[in-house]
């Protein structure tokens, strides 16, 4: 007789532990790059993201999880995102060491120009992005 769906889902859960240690010991034991496979592999998700949406796919996909479906992803997984943040603490220190400068210096420019108006605002607002975004891409 076939398994019932508690015992297939019990079956599932019960093997969690065991299942991540043999995910973790799959990636550790690789031989190709990942990343540099998924780069080169840009182009065809491209294609594969625009067919999805251009087919109703996707559309589908987010109907049937609906806002609840995202809620309660969002309350499941919420713990996961001070995980992430403390995690990247030190990824985000060696991005800040490079950007910390650039944004005082962005802040100090932007700082000595008028203010008082909306308009001066909204120059020192465009200023601002200006700075970081030419930073950013060299210009």
């Amino acid at each position: 007789m076939a398994k019932s769906l508690q015992q297939t889902v019990a079956n599932y859960t019960n093997a969690a532990p065991r299942a991540q240690a043999d995910w973790l010991a799959g990636i550790q034991a690789t031989t190709v790059d990942p990343t540099a496979l998924a780069a080169a592999a840009g182009q065809q998700a491209v294609s594969n993201y625009s067919q999805a949406v251009t087919s109703g796919r996707w559309a589908a996909a987010l109907q049937r999880a609906g806002k609840q479906g995202w809620l309660s992803g969002a309350q499941a997984k919420q713990q996961n995102y001070a995980t992430g943040i403390a995690n990247a603490g030190p990824k985000y220190q060696t991005a800040m060491q490079t950007w910390l400068p650039i944004i005082d210096n962005a802040a100090a420019q932007v700082k000595s120009m008028p203010s008082g108006t909306l308009a001066a605002s909204q120059a020192r607002a465009a200023a601002f992005m200006q700075l970081l975004y030419n930073a950013k891409h060299g210009g």
